[in-house]
């Protein structure tokens, strides 16, 4: 709800000793005087403005209702008045819609709402279209439910009008997962990359925390979802996590997946927990398309594996990694492309892992677009030939 506000001066000096009607036009102001005002809302001190020369101040409204107070004080020579002039009303504002809707499931019951604040309830809810075809909102509500039948990344509108007719509306894109990962419970860390153009900031559907470095960011220019995807210059440009237990590479069992497209030909870092010291393991693209892992036990590789097919820029690849027990395995577009046991046990270290760098060498900053991340412990997905998963990653 947009408002003005406007008041009149009254001078000590000038009015002197006469009793002034509140309706009479300002008496003063004397040279130099400006005005602070401030905007309360339930308590809580939601604008200020200062520096204001004349006596009236629009406002464009403020989400969200309860009590107003609005105060006006009178500053001359860095000094506030004693005493300010105040108004409290009901105030309710612009209508606006809040939230995320979670992802669904093919096959399984769906339950999803966003929040409304201001405007004049009650509200009336309603879908706009291409959201899945089994799913309903209730109007008085704004719930969401409904048992999807196919699985998608589904952009619709949710919209809100209020008893006085104002309309809200949220753009929402849900993903709706083919019936789920088998082993969802084993995975430690997974990025999809959905999000809004030039974003960065991503979510992992295992709550690993990840830092955007450089200009990395999402795009939506280049997909393997139909939404979005990161974007890395090849310059400065990766993403990061803490080192955790669950990146150990000495463990029994464990897989590791990625979407990419290169956009250059160079030699390009994939994934990498490889800083100080020859540990860990990285993961490349190199100068001639092929694909190299390498686990490390310092002061050398305990295992090295390199594809056969070599990639060219310009499409996305699903590549893997697996270990079952001492014997390691790497699959490109779910073709085997080579395999070995280790030498020695890798050796783990205490670096980040990143994505799109390599932090042994910074030279190798990945140009290109990663479509997706799963990392998978405990559980040797392919030793053999397979269908390469579909994008997204399903997050249940």
């Amino acid at each position: 709800m947009e408002f003005d506000v406007a008041w009149v001066h009254r001078d000590r000096v000038l009015q002197a000793d006469q009793l002034v009607d509140a309706s009479v036009a300002s008496i003063g102001p004397e040279p130099g005087t400006t005005y602070t005002l401030r905007v309360y809302l339930d308590d809580v001190l939601v604008d200020e403005v200062n520096g204001i020369a004349g006596a009236t101040h629009g406002y464009g409204g403020y989400p969200g209702g309860g009590t107003m107070t609005v105060e006006v004080a009178a500053i001359r020579d860095e000094l506030e008045s004693w005493q300010a002039a105040s108004v409290s009303f009901l105030y309710s504002g612009e209508l606006a819609l809040s939230g995320t809707l979670p992802p669904g499931a093919v096959g399984q019951a769906y339950s999803g709402s966003l929040t409304a604040t201001g405007g004049v309830p009650p509200y009336v809810w309603s879908l706009g279209s291409g959201a899945p075809a089994e799913w309903s909102i209730d109007p008085d509500t704004g719930e969401i439910a409904g048992t999807a039948s196919a699985a998608g990344i589904y952009a619709f509108d949710v919209i809100v009008e209020d008893d006085d007719g104002a309309i809200a509306t949220s753009q929402q894109s849900v993903v709706v997962d083919e019936a789920g990962f088998p082993y969802w419970d084993h995975v430690t860390s997974q990025l999809n990359f959905i999000g809004a153009d030039g974003a960065t900031t991503t979510t992992d559907d295992k709550g690993a925390a990840w830092t955007f470095h450089g200009n990395a960011q999402i795009d939506t220019a280049q997909s393997v979802n139909g939404t979005s995807s990161l974007f890395l210059d090849g310059t400065g440009d990766y993403i990061s996590t803490p080192d955790a237990s669950w990146l150990d590479t000495n463990v029994a069992a464990l897989t590791m997946e990625l979407f990419f497209r290169t956009a250059s030909s160079k030699l390009h870092a994939l994934a990498s927990k490889r800083g100080v010291g020859t540990v860990d393991f990285s993961l490349y693209v190199l100068a001639d398309g092929r694909v190299q892992f390498a686990a490390y036990r310092s002061p050398s590789a305990v295992v090295t594996l390199v594809s056969s097919t070599a990639v060219a820029p310009g499409a996305f690849h699903h590549v893997e990694v697996v270990k079952n027990g001492t014997a390691w395995y790497l699959f490109l577009d779910g073709h085997l492309e080579a395999s070995a046991a280790q030498s020695n046990t890798p050796q783990d270290g205490v670096n980040d892992l990143t994505i799109g760098r390599e932090p042994f060498n910074t030279g190798r900053d990945f140009h290109g677009w990663i479509g997706g991340w799963r990392r998978t412990n405990g559980v040797a997905l392919h030793t053999a030939d397979f269908t390469p998963p579909p994008a997204p990653f399903p997050m249940s």
